[in-house]
């Protein structure tokens, strides 16, 4: 499973003015859905930062990954997404979208894109070829992505050997003020209910569902709570080497 607080710091890399973490929770890995040859799982941790002068701030770090001992084909494509409810007064999903095309080692072809919906995204899907994946609901603006001022996402594929496994991800960190007019900001104490979901398609134009890859709706959201990650590890922790670590 990519580790939040890792993928944090790789995507915290190419910016000028980056949010070193200070603590972080340990991550709250959760199953989400299983079937015979796919696993869809979710980690989240809590990372307080230096935010000015004597004060600190909290960042969200999120992943959904979907595993699979399937063969996939070349040029298949797999769309996983984590879609928290912080669309500001409202009780909408923010559904944050990765779409990566296999080649046989990784991604050919990345895309991602944030939609609103009121329902699960998966209840949207059926039917719909994989350009149609990223746009169902409405558009919300992420223009201010990726920064560390509001956050940064995407996905990517990866091998796991040893237990011949092919995983895709949809990973990324939301700050916790950020200033995106739809944002509702939280802060420690707060709960986070959100949905996850995947859809692998056998190519661009296809609109069935490929090597029984669809995770389903879940009974009841999911919930995570912001904690203050001074609380979980201490400043100097040692971090175990993650699978991202080693990716990128």
């Amino acid at each position: 499973m990519i580790d939040p607080k890792e993928f944090y710091t790789y995507l915290q890399k190419d910016f000028t003015a980056p949010d070193p973490i200070l603590f972080w929770s340990q991550p709250s890995d959760v199953q989400v859905w299983n079937n015979d040859s796919w696993i869809l799982k979710n980690s989240m941790s809590s990372m307080k930062f230096v935010d000015g002068f004597l004060s600190t701030g909290i960042n969200l770090g999120w992943v959904v990954q979907a595993d699979t001992t399937a063969t996939l084909a070349n040029k298949s494509i797999v769309t996983t997404w984590f879609s928290p409810k912080w669309v500001h007064a409202s009780t909408d999903y923010a559904n944050y979208i990765c779409q990566d095309t296999w080649n046989g080692t990784g991604s050919s072809s990345a895309k991602t894109s944030v939609r609103q919906s009121p329902n699960q995204y998966i209840t949207y899907l059926s039917n719909t070829n994989a350009s149609g994946l990223l746009t169902k609901g409405t558009a919300l603006d992420n223009s201010d992505q990726p920064s560390p001022t509001a956050g940064a996402f995407e996905g990517n594929f990866y091998k796991q050997d040893a237990i011949s496994t092919t995983s895709h991800f949809c990973g990324g960190f939301q700050r916790f003020d950020d200033a995106t007019v739809w944002f509702n900001n939280f802060q420690v104490g707060s709960i986070i209910e959100y949905s996850a979901g995947f859809v692998a398609r056998s190519s661009t134009s296809s609109k069935t569902v490929y090597q029984n890859g669809a995770s389903e709706a879940l009974t009841a959201d999911l919930t995570y709570t912001i904690v203050d990650a001074a609380m979980a590890l201490t400043l100097g922790a040692a971090t175990v080497a993650s699978t991202a670590a080693n990716m990128f």
